[in-house]
């Protein structure tokens, strides 16, 4: 099956998020923009495939990959992400924002999409950078071409 992107959303369950009630605004926010009509319009260009990853020292999924074809499938991911916030903030050692771990497992997934897609999207979103020395961080963007966008 071909799709128009397969997108691994990479959200940062670091102890400055979760300690700063900061995680459920990141959750929600990436709920309520895939149920969103905007998001609906991106789907004319064909299936988007969305996975939804935390990381902090460690990473996690979240929501495994969903196929979304239309405005239902889109609210169906949806809803599986706000459920794991019944579940608590993931825990995965909190202690810092693990940036090359996160992006090695955003490619990972992109690896196993479900769909042979036309783009490959990493979407990070965090509240700044960890520990890793900047080298790190950046040898892991290089395997992205500097925007966490691949093909």
């Amino acid at each position: 099956m071909i799709c128009a992107a397969a997108v691994v959303l990479l959200m940062d369950a670091s102890g400055s998020v979760v300690h700063a009630r900061q995680w459920p605004t990141l959750v929600e926010g990436h709920a309520r923009a895939i149920a969103s009509e905007e998001f609906g319009h991106l789907l004319r260009a064909g299936p988007v495939a969305l996975a939804a990853v935390a990381f902090a020292d460690d990473a996690q999924p979240l929501v495994e990959w969903v196929v979304v074809r239309d405005a239902n499938d889109a609210q169906g991911f949806a809803h599986a992400l706000m459920q794991t916030l019944r579940q608590g903030p993931p825990s995965l050692g909190m202690t810092s924002t693990n940036f090359p771990r996160a992006y090695r497992e955003g490619l990972d997934q992109l690896a196993h999409a479900p769909c042979a897609a036309e783009s490959k999207i990493l979407d990070v979103v965090t509240d700044g950078m960890g520990p890793e020395p900047r080298a790190e961080v950046e040898d892991a963007r290089g395997l992205c071409d500097g925007r966490g966008k691949l093909g």
